[in-house]
């Protein structure tokens, strides 16, 4: 079976980790095999005019660059790099045997985003929650105290010898 490197890029679009996640394959000397991106990933060289693949250097995004600068420099294959103040998590598994290696880079957004969100929502779920239950338990404590209230002030009149005045007492609780 002959695998072309189109194929692999489509293979790369395939896999979608997170929605703006995007995969790379690349040779040890930093030209890109396969992007999860899409796009022409050859071009002429101006110098003798035939085609070759693209530098990571050469890629829209500096983030590859960055990333496989970072990799050569330090052997780190798990590292975030920020980007316009978002943080962008790497990932570079080197397959030793064909000396390509697969670098993945994830926004940390795609992955934290959703669970804002969703704290976001309990959080306000919670608070109306609290507010109705405070709202309930001032009706109902209104509601038991009014009676309460007003024997109190019967039992006043009582002590007073204020007899004439009973207005009665009201209420639901027997």
């Amino acid at each position: 079976a002959d695998i072309t490197l189109g194929s692999v890029s489509a293979m790369l679009r395939e896999i979608e980790a997170t929605p703006n996640s995007r995969i790379y394959l690349i040779t040890h000397n930093g030209s890109v095999l396969a992007s999860s991106m899409g796009g022409d990933l050859a071009i002429s060289d101006p110098d003798n005019g035939r085609m070759r693949l693209l530098k990571v250097d050469e890629l829209p995004s500096a983030v590859p660059k960055q990333a496989l600068t970072r990799y050569l420099k330090s052997d780190e294959k798990q590292f975030s790099l920020k980007q316009g103040g978002e943080n962008i998590l790497v990932r570079i598994k080197q397959v030793r045997s064909v000396s390509v290696a697969l670098l993945t880079l994830i926004p940390e957004s795609d992955l934290h985003g959703p669970v804002m969100t969703l704290i976001f929502r309990s959080l306000l779920l919670f608070l109306g929650i609290t507010v109705l239950a405070t709202l309930a338990v001032f009706w109902v404590s209104r509601s038991v105290s009014r009676p309460i209230l007003l024997l109190s002030k019967e039992v006043d009149h009582i002590q007073d010898f204020t007899l004439d005045q009973f207005k009665g007492v009201d209420s639901r609780i027997t």
